[in-house]
């Protein structure tokens, strides 16, 4: 389905998928996912039967449970960012988080920084993203983290330490709460390195 693409991009940017990589306030590349709601699982499952029955078909039933898992994948790290009479505030902040989320980074710094009023900023971040600004700065660090814990030998402190955590007991806690389990048990059932 997949042999002519060049890139991620050119794939959702596919009139099946219409996911402009302007829509991301990340590149979506690389980024660890998991299956919460066994949704993957299930579709990959009736993936594979379509491929072993091979029935008349199959080939546009595969392409189009591929769609849906792409779909249903790029929802879970897309911002919807609804952006006000041009006002590109909070797009700028995500961008900014995204950049410096290893460094002792608060909203407050930030307004401070841009000349913004904190309690306008918070209200409207919270309204756009759907979250508050430390749940979404905590959301990138762990995401981060997973990938190094997958992808790296490094330890789990140098790992907190590099996304931004320098209390290690605070990183775990945070992890636990976005994983269901340390970082390493979650290591070792996705071990790649």
């Amino acid at each position: 389905s997949l042999t002519d693409t060049a890139n991620l991009y050119t794939i959702l940017e596919n009139h099946h998928l219409n996911f402009s990589k302007d829509l991301f306030t990340r590149n979506p590349v690389g980024n660890i996912f998991t299956d919460s709601d066994g949704f993957v699982r299930k579709t990959l499952t009736t993936i594979n039967s379509e491929f072993i029955k091979k029935e008349p078909g199959y080939l546009e039933m595969i392409q189009s449970y591929l769609i849906q898992l792409l779909i249903h994948t790029m929802r879970t790290i897309y911002t919807d960012v609804k952006v006000f009479s041009g006002d590109d505030t909070i797009q700028n902040i995500l961008k900014f988080i995204n950049m410096k989320y290893t460094e002792n980074i608060t909203l407050n710094g930030i307004c401070d920084k841009y000349n913004y009023s904190v309690t306008h900023i918070c209200a409207k971040f919270k309204r756009v993203v759907g979250i508050s600004f430390t749940e979404y700065l905590q959301k990138v660090r762990i995401e981060n983290s997973m990938r190094l814990l997958v992808n790296t030998n490094k330890t789990v402190e140098s790992i907190a330490n590099e996304v931004g955590y320098l209390d290690i007991k605070s990183f775990y806690k945070i992890f636990r709460k976005y994983t269901n389990t340390t970082p390493s048990k979650f290591r070792k059932g996705n071990n790649r390195f």
